[in-house]
């Protein structure tokens, strides 16, 4: 491949599509899985490859395969670090690893994000399997999804910013949340950590959203939410950034992103 044609793969990789069914992100009170900034990015490029079905007739691709070097490049890793190979065969088993258990009504689906993975050592190259029961949740969805393009979640360094966009992104439309503190940090896994409020807010939130309001499309305000003497939970106020704030938004993330490797 051309360097031309490299880039011109780069950029378009950064504009695909990372669609979820909500019942993979919206569920508040538990939540099911824990991941790393590298894992949770590893995992919105998967997806990302997933595409929709031309035709009524189309069936779903299973098998993914990509290349270390492109993943670094779409994420602004520094792709001549020699530990990133460990870094994302690291991550592609924590996201094996990361299994739970999904409510669908009826019945339970053990859920694993990713089924099968091999990487060849010479090329660099990885392949993915993601199994018939989870591919449901993430291809040709008609209702109750979110699409968020991949970039969006690129220059975000915190796994808290990640997982709080998500559901940000997928209650848009509500324009207003509320989430009660321990609702909160079990959603992101912090059960244990941040007893004070004051804690939570200054090492969680405040920095998350910072991170959201800068590099994505979103504009979130926010207000602690008090009932008696203390601090029980949080309302967000959701809305789309304005056409030139989103444009801006776009550029940060991409030089903040374009600095991890040479143009």
């Amino acid at each position: 491949m051309s360097s031309r044609d490299e880039k011109i793969k780069i950029e378009h990789s950064k504009e695909h599509l990372v669609v979820k069914d909500n019942r993979l992100i919206q569920n508040v009170a538990r939540r099911k899985y824990e991941l790393s900034v590298l894992e949770q990015k590893v995992l919105g490029f998967i997806i990302s490859m997933i595409k929709p079905p031309k035709d009524i007739t189309d069936k779903p691709i299973y098998k993914y395969e990509f290349d270390v070097r492109l993943f670094c490049k779409v994420c602004g890793i520094d792709f001549n670090n020699g530990k990133n190979y460990a870094n994302v065969k690291s991550a592609l088993k924590r996201l094996a690893d990361n299994s739970f258990w999904l409510d669908e009504g009826d019945s339970d689906l053990y859920f694993q994000l990713i089924n099968t993975q091999r990487i060849y050592k010479r090329s660099g190259k990885v392949t993915i399997t993601i199994s018939d029961e989870v591919m449901p949740y993430l291809y040709n969805l008609q209702e109750r999804f979110t699409a968020y393009e991949l970039y969006q979640i690129l220059a975000l360094k915190s796994p808290y910013s990640i997982a709080m966009y998500e559901l940000f992104k997928s209650n848009a439309f509500k324009k207003e949340i509320r989430i009660g503190i321990m609702d909160l940090k079990k959603y992101l896994s912090l059960e244990d950590k941040y007893s004070a409020y004051k804690d939570l807010k200054k090492r969680v939130i405040e920095p998350s959203i910072k991170e959201i309001n800068t590099f994505t499309d979103l504009d979130i305000l926010w207000e602690p939410y008090r009932q008696g003497r203390g601090y029980t939970a949080v309302i967000f106020h959701i809305s789309k950034q304005r056409r030139w704030e989103g444009l801006d938004a776009y550029r940060r993330t991409m030089a903040e992103i374009n600095g991890g490797y040479p143009g």
